[in-house]
């Protein structure tokens, strides 16, 4: 039986028998690599490689946006906004920055944090296809309604913003 394969970009979940993520045309890695362990080598070396190669280029925004992701994957989720960062003041305007706002920022500051769903948001107006950032609007939303007073309709809610999150998209690395 083949290997699952994981999304190292986005934490999507993935066919091995295709190469690419179908959320956001990442090359996938079995689940057994992005597990830790023996990658996580390999992640670092990444990391230095980028980092590297972004002092090098700072003019370019993908060399940014391809370090914030290998430091969200470390789990270096303020190092990955800072990368970021600079990567929006170059192309404001790519959705998939904005996707990664939204994911470091939850991971940072928490899913209830408004600016989780404000930059899901930035990313949807610019993509509205983007579904795993439609997806983080509404796991955000969730998030708060829980974290609001714990009243029985709050939580009810919250639940059904739950649940259309993994409609909206099953494979997010947090639904």
């Amino acid at each position: 039986m083949a290997d699952e394969c994981v999304c190292p970009a986005c934490g999507a979940g993935g066919n091995p028998e295709i190469d690419k993520c179908e959320y956001c045309g990442s090359p996938l890695k079995p689940s057994s690599v992005w597990a830790g362990g023996a990658d996580e080598a390999g992640l670092f070396r990444e990391l230095t490689q980028l980092e590297v190669k972004a002092t090098k280029q700072p003019n370019n925004a993908k060399n940014f946006l391809q370090l914030a992701q290998t430091q969200f994957r470390l789990g270096r989720y303020s190092q990955a906004a800072e990368s970021l960062d600079k990567a929006a003041k170059i192309v404001p305007d790519n959705a998939d920055i904005w996707y990664w706002f939204s994911c470091a920022s939850a991971m940072k500051s928490g899913w209830g944090n408004t600016a989780v769903e404000d930059y899901a948001r930035r990313a949807c107006s610019l993509n509205p296809k983007m579904t795993q950032a439609e997806s983080v609007i509404y796991l955000s939303r969730g998030a708060r309604q829980c974290l609001a007073t714990r009243s029985a309709e709050n939580l009810l809610s919250a639940i059904e913003n739950f649940k259309k999150a993994v409609t909206i998209n099953p494979a997010n690395f947090a639904a």
